[in-house]
């Protein structure tokens, strides 16, 4: 696995299991690819206000 892979991980594993499987396989620029757009949408997660991650979990949610 590549550095990449590790970004955002725990000690149990690569990444957090909340992720799912990564598509590709090992080591392929489909995987890496995959785990950088999750690492960069957990990077922007982190940096939100909570206010404003409230605002866009209101607007993402179907009911009431």
């Amino acid at each position: 696995m590549s550095r990449v892979e590790h970004a955002a991980g725990d000690r149990d594993g690569p990444f957090p299991s909340s992720w799912g499987s990564p598509r590709g396989a090992p080591g392929s620029e489909e995987r890496a690819g995959w785990v950088v757009s999750r690492v960069r949408q957990l990077v922007m997660l982190r940096k939100q206000d909570p206010t404003e991650r409230r605002a866009e979990l209101a607007r993402k949610r179907l009911g009431p």
